[in-house]
Formats: structure tokens, C-alpha cells, sequence
């Protein structure tokens, strides 16, 4: 609150750019967006895949599932420390966030090229950014 009230450059940090997916966590029901949503505020979450993977890898986007996910995604399909970064960013009321595992088609190589080229831009513009250093 600090921040939004008395730093002027970070309320307006994200302002101009939106990811191309971001992840809906305002709801019960957490979904994929595209374009620009209305309040486009959102979370970022870095960690390492190694240290929160379940095995199955089943929490990642794919193209056989992307169309499933614009509609409805499970919290308890999520990995914890995944389902820790929801809660963390509905907490501080932010209503999206940017999960790469989520929000890049993993097996579609044209999608994660021009996706991970942007995780910079994504990092910098993001409202904060959550670092899960451990599982």
C-alpha cells in the first residue's frame, strides 16, 4: 500500500504491457486469459521447475489442453508452491499472474520461443514478482 500510495513509478510499473496469457486467480475456478484484461495488474512467480515438479508434470500448459484452460483450471491440480503463489497474489488482491509452466504452451516450440523471449520484459513489467526459492 506504501508503495502504490507514495512511489509513483511503481503503481504504473506494469502500465502499457500485458503477457500474452495470464493466469485468472480471482475466482474459485483460476482460468487462462488472453489479451488485455481490464485491470491488467498482475503477479509473477519465479522459481525452478526442479524443485516444486511433481513427477507428472501434469499442471503444464500444452496444446492439447490450452483450450480446456481458458475456461476452468483446477487449484488442486497445481503443484504447492503453484497454489502458494494464488494465494499469495489473492491475498494482495492482485487478480492475475504469470506462471510460465501456465502460461506458455510447453510443447509448441513456436509459442515458448516467442514466450521466453519476452520473460524479461514479463518480469519487469509484473506488479511484483514472487520468488519460490524452495519447495
Amino acid at each position: 500500500r506504501n508503495c502504490d500510495a507514495r512511489h509513483c513509478f511503481c503503481g504504473a510499473a506494469s502500465a502499457g504491457f500485458t503477457p500474452t496469457r495470464l493466469l485468472a486467480v480471482n475466482d474459485v475456478l483460476l482460468r487462462i486469459v488472453t489479451g488485455k484484461p481490464e485491470h491488467h495488474r498482475y503477479a509473477a512467480l519465479s522459481y525452478c521447475w526442479g524443485q516444486i515438479s511433481t513427477g507428472r508434470d501434469l499442471f503444464l500448459t500444452t496444446k492439447c489442453n490450452i483450450t480446456a484452460r481458458l475456461s476452468s483450471l483446477q487449484m488442486n491440480e497445481l503443484p504447492q508452491a503453484l497454489q502458494d503463489a494464488v494465494q499469495v497474489s489473492r491475498a494482495l488482491s492482485v487478480d492475475y499472474l504469470w506462471i510460465n509452466a501456465i502460461c506458455i504452451i510447453q510443447d509448441d516450440f513456436e509459442d515458448w520461443s516467442k514466450e521466453a523471449s519476452r520473460m524479461g520484459t514479463i518480469y519487469k513489467h509484473a506488479y511484483f514478482t514472487i520468488a519460490a526459492t524452495d519447495s
